[in-house]
């Protein structure tokens, strides 16, 4: 596979990973039996979510536009190797993101104390911000195969 076709496929699989995180946070008010999550909601999280992966999609966008960048690696190859090891990563974090995610929005059960408010740290919008601190502090090692991808460092190999 080329440095182009790499860069795709990881750039790929992080909108298809924007596109259903946004679907699951959309979709809550309307699947949850509880209806613990309302319409209003849905906004407020999706910011939240936003810094998950807008910077890595920004990062793909950066080196896509110009022309120069996508000829250079569309001449040089990745190896088979590398190419396992980026998808995994990028793969293994976005359904640790996913599970982290629905779990706030679909599973936890938000029950006022006595004075009719949650307890600090029990409601959705506070745990959807943990969720996000614990995966951005997870990104250095995901965004390992992007920063090599967009770095001048990507050397050229003969194996795909």
């Amino acid at each position: 596979m080329t440095v182009t076709g790499l860069r795709i496929t990881i750039a790929s699989l992080w909108a298809a990973f924007w596109i259903v995180t946004c679907i699951c946070v959309v979709l809550a008010p309307v699947l949850r039996v509880d209806h613990q999550i309302g319409f209003e909601q849905v906004t407020g999280v999706l910011g939240q979510i936003s810094g998950i992966w807008l910077p890595p999609l920004s990062c793909f966008a950066a080196f896509w536009f110009p022309a120069g960048e996508r000829e250079a690696g569309s001449r040089k190859r990745v190896t088979s190797e590398r190419v396992f090891g980026a998808i995994a990563l990028t793969s293994i974090f976005m359904l640790l993101v996913l599970v982290l995610l629905a779990m706030p929005l679909y599973f936890i059960k938000y029950v006022p104390n006595a004075v009719g408010d949650l307890d600090k740290g029990q409601s959705l919008t506070e745990r959807i911000s943990e969720m996000v601190k614990f995966s951005l502090l997870l990104s250095p090692l995901v965004l390992a195969p992007i920063s090599w991808l967009t770095g001048s460092h990507v050397e050229s190999t003969t194996n795909s």
